[in-house]
This record gives C-alpha cells, sequence and structure tokens, in this order.
C-alpha cells in the first residue's frame, strides 16, 4: 500500500460559479490520485490570473485544471513545471457575454467562499477582457492538454 501524499492539483471554474461547484466534485470523484484545491475567481481577467499564480505559488501543484472561463485563465498563468489541462475554453469570452449571456446583474451558480452572491457583465468587462487578451500573450508549457466538447451548451 502507498501512504505517500496526493500530488496536488488546482481547479480553476468558470463563469458565474465558484469554488463550491459541483465540477469540483466530479474532477475529485473521477481524479482521485490529486489532493484537489480550488481557486475562486472572477470575471476580471487580469485579477483572476494573479489569484491563480498566487495559489501556484503555495501549492506548487503537478496538475492544474480549468474549464470554460477557468481553462481561459489558465492559459495565462505561469505553469512552470506542472502539466495543464484546459477544458472548453472561453478564448472568446467576451462575445460570449455579449452574444449568449447578456449583460447586466447575475447571480452566482453556487454560495462562494469570498460570500459574494452576485456579479455584473457590461461592455466594460467585454473591453476589459478584450483589451487583456490582445495585451498578453498565452503561456505554453511542454505539459499542456486542451480538451473540447462538441456539445457545450454555452459556447455552441
Amino acid at each position: 500500500m502507498n501512504n505517500s501524499p496526493l500530488q496536488k492539483g488546482i481547479y480553476v471554474h468558470g463563469l458565474g460559479s465558484g469554488a463550491n461547484t459541483d465540477t469540483l466534485q466530479s474532477v475529485q470523484k473521477h481524479l482521485p490520485m490529486f489532493d484537489w484545491y480550488a481557486v475562486e475567481v472572477n470575471e476580471d481577467l487580469a485579477q483572476s490570473v494573479i489569484i491563480i499564480n498566487a495559489a501556484i505559488e503555495t501549492y506548487s501543484p503537478y496538475v492544474l485544471l480549468g474549464t470554460s472561463l477557468g481553462g481561459l485563465y489558465l492559459m495565462y498563468v505561469n505553469v512552470g513545471e506542472a502539466y495543464r489541462i484546459i477544458c472548453n475554453p472561453a478564448c472568446n469570452i467576451a462575445d460570449l457575454i455579449r452574444n449568449s449571456v447578456g449583460f447586466g446583474v447575475k447571480d452566482y451558480f453556487v454560495p462562494r467562499q469570498d460570500g459574494i452572491q452576485q456579479y455584473i457583465l457590461d461592455e466594460g468587462v467585454c473591453r476589459r477582457f478584450e483589451e487583456f487578451i490582445q495585451t498578453h500573450k498565452p503561456t505554453f508549457g511542454k505539459h499542456d492538454y486542451a480538451l473540447f466538447c462538441i456539445h457545450d451548451e454555452l459556447i455552441d
């Protein structure tokens, strides 16, 4: 029997979610070989990248997994030697917000650790996403993987 500690994994959720998402429970169930830590981010890409980079520095993960908006965010962090798995990254997030999600005050899908219950999507948020993506280059590591689903309701 192997009593060695589990390798650490960091999970980054999508838009409108939080660290307590059901997706994390699914990840923990299907990938139990990792001790998962969920990073709670928001609709500010620059701020979220800082939060994720701090978690990477703290936890020194073996693997990072991001879904949808979390997948996009992982494209801009410093992963070092960690494996990075990006699932259905919301690379065109500004267009998705404008055309599918819509503007306004939105309720988070899950209770968040930061206690915030709502967030606002507007043209300013879309512009900040576009400006960040135009002025920053995604990082690429030697252990990067991307998964794409053909039945994603948001990305369509």
